[in-house]
Order: structure tokens, then sequence, then C-alpha cells
């Protein structure tokens, strides 16, 4: 009996060997300045990392982009090793804190490693961004020449492009509103009813004295009244504005005369349950933006969006060449060995 059960234990001893043999089995070896293992179990941490974001199984093709990334990032640090490229942990720090701030002000580590995992990206988040910095280093202090040679948009390209994509700038029909209101979002029936009586009280006064409602919106501000207010935002004529505050409010926006107030309204929307006071400061027509005509909520003009927008791309479009003449010069340096049979596992 004691000779089975050591003869057991050896038995499993040997199979748990062998299958850590078996996940730590080389896929690639690459070497550009030093030897580096590409194994089974670095890619099988890779590929759970998407398929949990994917909720799929990665295909083969995929498999082998995940490959062919990880080889490319192991040129790369290795390059940026033998260049003497560096980057110091308050580097990283900031290049992390910049993409937390792009995604708001509670987001988290965990929801940037959500994003690059979105991305097809499986680098840790230092990793990540240790890459960025050294890539952003290497650009600007190699290949400052190239981006110093990206062309401005030319005038006949900026009308180009807006010819073409006009529809882009097309604007509905816009109201400008101010309003006293009283959110009643899981409010009760008697609640409803004093929120009614409060406004028709206010309307009276307005009805009486239309200077009224701007005293009344001056009040809410400061707090303490049973009402609330919101001084001149802009309202279009959209599916979305109808969701955001209900039919009968958005109807009223754009029947209402400019510098005429509303009685209290309904509005039963996803952004305000309750009821309202419109004071309806403008409105204007449905229109396709020209060229030379401010984008509303921007301090910028048509023109000088396109010019942004064909700008950005190109420089993005010089970036992208810039990477991949670098990774295709190390790969043609290096000395990259792959085991096709050893990626399906």
């Amino acid at each position: 009996m004691r000779r089975s059960l050591v003869s057991l234990c050896l038995l499993l001893a040997v199979v748990a060997l062998q299958a850590q043999t078996t996940i730590d089995t080389p896929v690639a070896t690459v070497r550009l300045t030093r030897q580096e293992v590409i194994s089974q179990r670095s890619l099988k941490t890779d590929f759970d990392r998407l398929e949990t974001v994917a909720k799929r199984k990665l295909t083969p093709e995929e498999r082998r982009q995940v490959l062919d990334m990880r080889i490319n990032n192991a040129l790369f640090f290795q390059f940026c090793e033998r260049e003497k490229i560096t980057a110091t942990d308050a580097e990283l720090n900031a290049q992390i804190s910049n993409m937390r701030s792009q995604l708001g002000p509670s987001a988290t580590d965990a929801n940037l490693e959500q994003v690059l995992r979105s991305r097809g990206i499986t680098l840790d988040l230092k990793v990540w961004a240790r890459q960025q910095v050294l890539l952003q280093k290497y650009i600007q202090t190699k290949q400052a020449d190239r981006l110093k040679a990206i062309a401005q948009p030319t005038a006949d390209e900026i009308i180009k492009e807006y010819e073409f994509n006009k529809k882009d700038y097309f604007l509905p029909e816009m109201a400008r509103v101010s309003m006293i209101y009283v959110d009643l979002k899981d409010k009760g029936a008697e609640d409803r009813r004093k929120a009614l009586e409060t406004l028709n009280g206010l309307s009276s006064q307005i009805k009486a004295n239309p200077e009224k409602f701007g005293e009344f919106v001056t009040r809410a501000m400061a707090g303490g009244m049973p009402y609330k207010a919101s001084s001149q935002f802009t309202l279009p004529k959209t599916a979305d504005a109808v969701r955001a505050f209900g039919q009968k409010f958005t109807d009223a926006a754009f029947t209402v005369k400019p510098g005429r107030v509303s009685d209290p309204i309904e509005s039963a929307g996803v952004q305000l349950t309750g009821y309202a006071i419109l004071r309806v400061e403008e409105q204007s027509p449905e229109k396709f933006l020209g060229l030379a005509d401010l984008i509303p909520g921007q301090n910028r003009t048509v023109q000088q969006l396109i010019q942004y927008k064909l700008g950005m791309e190109r420089l993005q479009n010089t970036l992208d060449q810039i990477e991949n003449d670098l990774l295709k010069q190390l790969r043609s340096e290096a000395t990259i060995k792959i085991v096709d049979e050893k990626l399906e596992f």
C-alpha cells in the first residue's frame, strides 16, 4: 500500500511537470541585442485577456496577430535599450494620468486596462505607458524632420472635404431657453401637486410682471428655494431632445414666441421629470453651416474644424508610417524564429 501511494505521488508529479513543460514551450524566439523567448504560458495570458473582453475564442489568425505584436514589442524595447532611449517613472505616471483623465474624473487603472484590451493591446498598463513614452521620444529625437515635413491642408482640400461631408454640418431647428423647474423624479402625487401649485404661483407673478422671471431664476440659483433654474441652454428639435425632456416641453420651446414665457409645462424625459416654466430667448431655423460659420458650443468655425481634422489625419498617418518603418527595419536586423505548430494549444 505504501509503495502504491508513493508511485501515485511520483506519477502525479511527472504529469504536473509535463503539463508545466508544455505550457512553457517556446513559441518564438527574438534576438536583436539579446535572446528573448515568447512562451505558450505568456501567450495564453494574452489570449485570455482578449478573449475575456471579446467573450469568444480568438481565431487562429487573431492568435498570430497577437504573436506578431509580442514580437514587435520585444524588438522595440530591445531597440530602445540599444539606443539608450529611456523613460522615467514620472513620465510613465504622467502618461497614465493623461489617458485616465480622458476617460473622466472617476476613471481607474482598471478602466484603462479594459480600454487597452478592447483595442487589442495585451500589455500591462505600466508596460504600455513605457512603450508610449519611448515611442514619443524616438519620434521627437530621431524623426523630427518627418513631422516638420507634414504639409498643411490647402484651401482646395478643405473645400473638397466640406462638400463631400456637408451633411455632417447640418443644424436642426434650435431654441435657446431659460427655465424654472421642479424635479419630481421618484416623487409621489402629493409632491407633484405641491410643485404644480408652486409654479402656478410663480407663473401668475410673471404674467403680472415679466421681469419677475429673471428674479426667480436668480433666487433659484442662490439655493434654498422650492424650485430650481437653468439659464440659457440650447435645445435642438430632435428625437434626443424629446427623450431628454418630453414631447410637451420640446414642443413649447419651439411654439412659444421668443421673449415670451410659457405656462407650467409637464416634462417627462430622462433628463427632467417634473414641471417647468420656459422663457424662450431665441429660435433659429434648420440650416447647413457654411465654412465661415461658428460651430455651436465651439469657439471655431467649420473651416477651422476641417483644417484641424485633416491635419490630425496627416499627423496620425505619418506617425503610423514611422512606427511601421521602424518595425520593418528591426525585423530585417533581428533573428526571429517561430514554431507555428506550438501556437495551437
